[in-house]
């Protein structure tokens, strides 16, 4: 069975957040993702894409995400510093419009049973 991906056809630069340094691309399906490649491990990737499936059937609010494919001849274009992302297949978060960086000034705001879903997930 074939695992569906959107191919990246622009990298616009780091993401300000996330210990993984993860990329913003623009996929050819017209939204913006936060790209984890070749910065990070193999195992690292495939934790993502396995809590991810795990989070969204435990009914977290996680926003979409694919498996993602950079091409070797957008990674020959860019810069000697954004190389680190590799090319081949990545994960994938899609930008979600409303969502921010979350840090634990916010907790107060989400709803007790919604932390407590997190951090038994986390």
């Amino acid at each position: 069975m074939a695992v569906p991906s959107v191919e990246i056809i622009e990298i616009q630069g780091r993401s300000a957040h996330g210990i993984q340094e993860p990329f913003q691309c623009l996929a050819d399906d017209g939204h913006l993702y936060y790209v984890k490649g070749c910065q990070t491990d193999r195992a690292s990737l495939c934790h993502e894409w396995v809590c991810a499936h795990l989070g969204v059937q435990l009914g977290l609010p996680i926003p979409p995400f694919s498996l993602v494919h950079v091409p070797d001849a957008l990674m020959a274009e860019v810069p000697p510093e954004w190389r680190s992302l590799g090319a081949g297949m990545a994960f994938g978060s899609r930008q979600h419009s409303g969502c921010t960086w979350f840090d634990r000034a916010q907790a107060a705001h989400v709803r007790p049973g919604l932390q407590g879903d997190i951090l038994a997930f986390d």
